[in-house]
């Protein structure tokens, strides 16, 4: 998926074909990549690059979702439910001041691209190790959104983010 914009104005998740537009300097660009490996299994990545300089916003916005994100997996321990994880992203999200997230914020992946547990407000699923879960806070205020997504592996010391990516925006010249 790749959504582009002006900075200032949503690069959200579209489709290339709906955007019929050249990016420009200035833009942001959200980029996720979504693939299987050889072995079958499926993870997802995504970062927001900013052709120029980032806006102190998109700055912001994107440190918090970081920190939502680890808060997000601090939460993958056996035996918590994608729904008591989604309430609890859902109290979050208000403390910090961002509005509720209303799309799926996590789930598992394996064999296929979404598998459950979903981390939404209905999935009554439990955590369980060695789950595979990708999860993808989506931020936006003043103009700047982000979305930044990494899988983690459920161990029994806690959740192991499997990504080596930097979790920075990307800034090209």
């Amino acid at each position: 998926m790749i959504g582009s914009a002006p900075l200032g104005e949503r690069a959200g998740h579209n489709g290339h074909f709906f955007q019929n537009r050249r990016i420009e300097k200035g833009d942001q660009v959200f980029i996720m990549l979504e693939p299987n490996g050889p072995g079958g299994y499926w993870t997802e990545l995504s970062r927001t690059w900013v052709l120029g300089e980032p806006s102190k916003d998109l700055l912001d916005v994107w440190a918090d979702g970081v920190k939502a994100q680890a808060y997000t997996a601090s939460l993958l321990v056996p035996g918590n439910t994608g729904a008591s994880i989604y309430q609890k992203y859902n109290e979050y999200l208000t403390e910090v001041g961002y509005e509720k997230e209303t799309r799926i914020h996590a789930h598992g992946q394996g064999y296929d691209l979404m598998e459950r547990p979903g981390i939404r407000g209905e999935d009554p699923m439990p955590i369980q190790l060695h789950m595979n879960i990708a999860i993808h806070p989506t931020l936006a205020r003043n103009g700047a959104y982000i979305s930044v997504t990494d899988n983690f592996l459920v161990t029994a010391n806690g959740p192991e983010r499997l990504h080596q990516f930097p979790q920075e925006i990307m800034i090209i010249d």
